[in-house]
């Protein structure tokens, strides 16, 4: 890293550390058949070295929370099955041959057959879906694939590479998930896998943006949070009969801090989302799926805060 500041190599080393730790974090929860709450498993409070690079993150963020607002929410595209740069896609048997080749070229690694659930635990396919690297076409401007399966993200600090949480798998390996477990089972534990990556990004933003009032402006990324937290505050049938309900209440709540966090000094961009989701669901038809989602829409904004000045 010629020419790098030693703050740009700082900020590389707590992200790359963040990453190996969410990494170790989901793997670790989503074995766990004991503990069906996500943050007991990953055992995030008790975690010191965790709890330290948080305040890490947070006192750099005072003077580089743009490139981190930018990286972390890479990171969480590159990780979450619903971000863009999610790097597995369906392909053709014939594709995928290809590319977990060159992928075992690259890395000196020979991709060898594991057991169902191991492999799930490291690639979580749902039936149907097979791996692909984030490279080519599939890498979206501002980023950079790297032969081993990571990004790098262009921010003021620097490209900063963030390894991806997941091996790659074989036509060979996807057979064996099939046979391994059954449908149900390996959409469960995709879905706790992304609320392990919602719980740990939320943790992330709710320790940087604290240092939001150094950084005025940069409404297009605080826009893209608060996209991404007010989806999570909308009302879901049946949800008490799922078996990760518990865990999807708590992402919400999670989601509802960073809401709160940010209304502290970006209120009026938070009214806004508030009112347009609220005014939308108003011209519906009345009936009780519209008054649910209401009422997910206010328990949204539980921790939505107003400094007020005493009247005279």
């Amino acid at each position: 890293m010629i020419g790098t500041s030693p703050g740009e190599l700082v900020l590389h080393s707590l992200l790359k550390q963040f990453a190996s730790i969410c990494q170790c974090k989901v793997e670790g929860a989503i074995d766990d058949k004991v503990d069906n709450d996500l943050v007991k498993c990953m055992r995030l409070q008790e975690d010191t070295a965790f709890q330290q690079l948080l305040a890490a993150l947070h006192t750099c963020a005072e003077h580089a929370l743009p490139c981190l607002l930018q990286t972390i929410n890479k990171w969480y595209d590159t990780q979450h099955s619903s971000g863009a740069l999610y790097p597995f896609r369906r392909v053709t048997s014939k594709t995928l041959g290809t590319r977990c080749h060159t992928l075992s070229a690259a890395t000196g690694h020979a991709p060898s057959l594991a057991g169902g659930h191991d492999l799930l635990i490291r690639s979580m396919h749902v039936e149907g879906s097979s791996a692909v690297t984030g490279t080519g076409a599939d890498v979206t401007p501002g980023t950079t694939a790297h032969p081993g399966g990571a990004v790098a993200v262009a921010g003021e600090s620097g490209n900063i590479v963030l390894p991806l949480s997941a091996t790659f798998a074989t036509p060979q390996e996807s057979n064996t998930i099939k046979h391994g477990l059954s449908t149900s089972v390996r959409e469960n534990m995709a879905e706790r896998r992304d609320l392990c990556i919602d719980i740990l990004y939320c943790q992330a933003l709710t320790s940087v943006l604290k240092q939001l009032p150094y950084h005025p402006g940069h409404d297009e990324i605080i826009n893209r949070i608060l996209d991404r937290s007010f989806k999570h505050f909308e009302y879901k049938e049946n949800l008490q009969a799922k078996p990760n309900a518990e865990n999807i209440n708590t992402v919400a709540d999670m989601y509802a801090k960073v809401v709160g966090e940010l209304s502290q000094t970006r209120f009026n961009l938070v009214r806004q989302h508030f009112s347009t989701r609220l005014e939308h669901l108003r011209a519906k038809e009345s009936n009780p799926h519209t008054m649910h989602s209401i009422i997910s829409l206010l328990m949204g904004m539980k921790f939505f805060r107003v400094k007020a000045s005493m009247a005279n």
